[in-house]
């Protein structure tokens, strides 16, 4: 899913797939990058595509993993999602956290 401003130039773009991963083996769609330009942030563009992504997969479950800090994790929950799990995958010196909503 991309956004595009009038000359085409690029937003902002938001992707997922359907997996097990998060879930250990429950099937879910995933939530895998949602970003937007900097300079074209705090516009709604990236609500939009989430909520654009979100509506085009089937009705279940949905899991994202972020970085555990107020500035995302508040973000997602005001958007319908809760803190399902707390990780540190790998090597990794920062923690996660993997978000469910359910659509």
């Amino acid at each position: 899913m991309v956004a595009l401003d009038a000359d085409g130039a690029l937003l902002g773009f938001a992707a997922g797939w359907t997996d097990t991963v998060l879930t250990g083996g429950e099937t879910a769609f995933e939530l895998a990058e949602l970003v937007v330009v900097p300079g074209q942030q705090g516009r709604g563009i990236g609500r939009g595509l989430h909520d654009a992504l979100l509506a085009a997969v089937k009705p279940g479950p949905s899991l994202l993993m972020t970085l555990d800090v107020p500035e995302l994790t508040d973000r997602y929950a005001r958007w319908g999602w809760t803190v399902a799990d707390r990780r540190r995958p790998g090597k990794e010196e920062r923690d996660y956290v993997v978000m469910r909503r359910e659509h």
